[in-house]
């Protein structure tokens, strides 16, 4: 991150994404206990990165917060593997249903149904004809 600013490619990082990972993030760099982000397996795939992103905030609202756990408790770690692949197939699944939603004229979005404390978030219903 520094190298790309100091090279003046670019005038400075977004924090949005990697903040989704670990909340805690704006204040582990600023006190230097972080020197860089998380990896962020998603790269250039914006789609996905707005379903994981919205994922993970629900699932930090869902989750009560107790100081002893710390912040990122209850939010899924897409750094882990096996997390990262369960996670995807869930996505899938869900572009899958957003998919046949459309093509039979219907809207259908929310947040992927993954750790969510078996809550489900989804808005659906017809499409108006213009």
């Amino acid at each position: 991150m520094t190298q790309a600013i100091n090279d003046n490619a670019t005038d400075g990082i977004g924090l949005g994404r990697p903040a989704t990972q670990e909340f805690d993030l704006p204040n582990n760099l600023i006190n230097g206990t972080f020197q860089s982000t998380p990896f962020w397996r998603f790269g250039d795939d914006f789609n996905a990165a707005l379903f994981a992103c919205a994922c993970q905030m629900s699932q930090a609202g869902l989750t009560e917060y107790f100081p002893d756990r710390g912040v990122n408790y209850g939010i899924m770690d897409l750094s882990n593997d096996k997390t990262f692949e369960e996670y995807q197939n869930a996505y899938n699944e869900f572009i899958k249903i957003i998919t046949k939603k459309g093509e039979a004229g219907k809207f259908y979005f929310g947040i992927v149904p993954y750790q969510l404390n078996g809550r489900a978030i989804i808005c659906e219903g017809a499409v108006s004809k213009f």
